[in-house]
């Protein structure tokens, strides 16, 4: 039996630090350029080793319908993501939402109505 025990309490105790690394985006920011209709969003998410620990989908809703779904195989730098598209559908007060996924667990969504 404490064979059993002393073995969960490993197995527990090399699982800790994984988890404790992973965690979802901390903010995402909008800019969105009238001009040029070029919406860029950057997506908050610090991490060491961005090959391993990253932002690997970005989710574009505008007015409730998907636009844009994308994945990554890594980040942009160790500080987030950042992404940028060209949107002509945006008018004054259109609700932009994004979902941002990290690789080793968690989501963020933010919402904003074009000013």
């Amino acid at each position: 039996m404490k064979k059993i025990l002393c073995s969960l309490l490993v197995f527990a105790a090399l699982c800790v630090p994984a988890s404790v690394l992973a965690h979802p985006p901390s903010d995402i920011k909008f800019d969105y350029n009238e001009k040029e209709k070029m919406l860029k969003i950057t997506v908050v998410h610090g991490s060491k080793d961005i090959s391993k620990h990253f932002i690997d989908t970005v989710k574009v809703s505008i007015d409730g319908m998907e636009l844009v779904k994308q994945s990554f195989m890594s980040q942009f730098n160790d500080k987030g993501q950042e992404v940028s598209y060209i949107i002509v559908d945006v008018k004054l007060k259109t609700k932009v939402k994004v979902d941002a996924h990290c690789s080793k667990g968690g989501d963020l969504t933010r919402e904003i109505a074009i000013k």
